[in-house]
């Protein structure tokens, strides 16, 4: 297009329009490159039916979510594949070892660990700072806490106390891993599972806890340790606030 004019925004969109073969053409640019395109006989025509068919992919985008609102596997391993190659060696350590984490359930202390911080706070820190650069490239809402602060953490993962869906991993598993200390376990979230595997990350978990016997619906350990626990287990809420 010649004589380019800059559309300024919409949503995380960059618009760019000029005249093209006797029309106005307006083009929508995400990371440089061309998503959508839209003509008109005017600039403000061309612009404004750009703006309608972006708003047509996104509300396509939106039929995808799954119960809580997180997109499928094919937007995370898009989004991934644009902040792997910059992402800082702590951050890609953290993801490979939730990845590698017996059904990919994963305490902050933990994190820290592979990340090589000093404790759990500083994988929570960082952690939900590299869940809100994914929440940005993926177009994701985050849950709130009480005062209002988001939890940028969950679009990596999330509540494994309320896999409904997802049921193969149970809360006993994680609670029989730690049931001294009972640390919180993020699960990473199956799409990002999903993604990493499609981007060549390999899974290789490493055996830990007590034996497990698997039944239909979950891995039941055999500890009886755990016979107080299944009577007294509540589901902890989406994404609780503090974790260790």
């Amino acid at each position: 297009m010649n004589g380019i004019h800059d559309g300024g925004g919409h949503g995380r969109y960059e618009i760019k329009s000029g005249p093209l073969a006797g029309v106005w053409a307006a083009n929508a640019i995400r990371h440089k490159i061309v998503v959508a395109k839209g003509a008109g006989t005017t600039r403000e025509e061309a612009v404004a039916n750009l703006k309608d068919e972006l708003n047509n992919i996104e509300q396509y985008a939106l039929s995808d979510l799954d119960p809580e609102g997180a997109p499928p596997a094919s937007v995370y391993e898009r989004a991934f594949a644009h902040l792997l190659p910059d992402m800082a060696e702590s951050y890609v350590a953290m993801l490979r070892a939730h990845l590698a984490a017996p059904d990919q359930l994963i305490s902050a202390t933990k994190l820290a660990e592979a990340a090589g911080y000093a404790g759990y706070e500083g994988a929570n820190l960082h952690y939900g700072k590299l869940g809100q650069r994914i929440a940005d490239e993926i177009g994701s809402v985050p849950p709130r806490r009480d005062d209002g602060s988001e939890i940028w953490t969950c679009a990596i993962a999330r509540d494994p106390g309320l896999d409904t869906e997802f049921s193969d991993t149970s809360m006993l598993d994680a609670l029989s891993r730690n049931f001294k200390t009972l640390p919180f376990e993020w699960q990473m979230r199956p799409q990002v599972v999903h993604a990493l595997k499609a981007l060549g990350w390999q899974v290789d978990e490493v055996s830990h806890g007590p034996p497990c016997v698997r039944t239909a619906r979950n891995r039941i350990p055999s500890s009886k340790v755990m016979d107080g626990l299944r009577t007294s287990l509540v589901a902890f809420p989406v994404c609780r606030v503090t974790f260790w």
